[in-house]
């Protein structure tokens, strides 16, 4: 499988001469073309973490009870847990195809979205923490982000 993050037309046109000219032209290929977007960013992942230790807090227990605890109905309450439970609310699910045929449905994975895509999860997860929860989670550019940072003792 080929990957190429391409920038221009004339840049295009070389890379598919360059790497059709080795195919074995009596197979069929399937080729895709999609936007470049770069993966999330580093600022986006410990703003989520942020959040997760937030919720397990308001709610009264460990960052990593509020992560887990969705698992079990998630179980205990930690940001783990809460991690698992807004992913199997907010992610769309993917199809694992197992040998013989097989195949079972599961959430998607956070680390596999792009920058735009984490930002839609995380609006959807600060939506739910007011809507269920009565708790406001600052984005880094709102007023009260530094106050949030000191809080939970992170630097993004």
């Amino acid at each position: 499988m080929y990957h190429k993050v391409i920038s221009n037309l004339q840049e295009l046109v070389e890379w598919l001469k360059n790497t059709t000219s080795s195919l074995d032209w009596k197979r069929q290929y399937l080729v895709t073309i999609k936007v470049f977007r770069k993966k999330r960013s580093i600022s986006q992942s410990n703003t989520y973490w942020m959040w997760m230790t937030a919720l397990s807090n308001h709610i009264g227990d460990t960052k990593e009870d509020v992560h887990n605890d969705l698992i079990d109905a998630l179980g205990d309450l930690t940001k783990e847990t809460m991690h698992e439970a807004f992913k199997r609310k907010y992610l769309p699910w993917n199809e694992i195809r197992l040998p013989g045929g097989l195949s079972y449905y599961a959430p998607g994975h956070t680390p596999e979205q792009d920058t735009k895509e984490f930002s839609e999860y995380m609006n959807k997860i600060h939506v739910h923490a007011m809507q269920f929860f009565g708790m406001f989670l600052p984005y880094p550019d709102d007023e009260s982000f530094p106050e949030f940072m000191e809080t939970y003792n992170v630097v993004i």
